[in-house]
């Protein structure tokens, strides 16, 4: 007799409640860092300028912001600057986009953690579990 499979997501998976936003004007990279963590089971939303990224911000909060500090318009900086200094998003964790990808870039800015560039899926996912983790268990406690 055939079991039938189980519909619930293993405990492991991503909830779909977690919304990554994606800021970069790399069109190529940002797809493909899209793609990689919508197989993994997340929302993802993109902005190719950091304008745009602080619009989509504006319009719903997401989880999770993977930004690049180059990006043209608004540049990473200031719009990282403008999430910490904002009460409703100052607690929003953000990994910095890095073709470095030394971990002291994304202290330097006070983000939150650092993903490589070019893409390393297992560094991606591995930094973004670990953020989403991390902001889950602070809003357990």
């Amino acid at each position: 007799m055939k079991s039938r499979k189980d519909s619930r997501a293993p405990p492991s998976s991503p909830s779909n409640r977690w919304d990554i936003l994606i800021v970069d004007d790399d069109e190529e990279f940002r797809s493909h860092l899209s793609e990689l963590l919508q197989v993994a089971g997340y929302s993802v939303r993109q902005a190719a300028d950091g304008i745009a990224g602080l619009e989509e911000i504006e319009r719903e909060m997401p989880s999770l912001v993977l930004l690049v500090l180059n990006v043209s318009g608004l540049n990473g900086f200031n719009l990282l600057k403008a999430l910490r200094a904002r009460p409703l998003s100052a607690q929003v964790p953000v990994a910095v986009i890095s073709k470095f990808g030394f971990a002291w870039e994304a202290s330097l800015v006070e983000a939150d953690g650092c993903i490589d560039k070019p893409l390393r899926p297992e560094n991606a996912l591995h930094v973004v579990d670990a953020l989403l983790n991390q902001k889950k268990r602070r809003f357990l406690h």
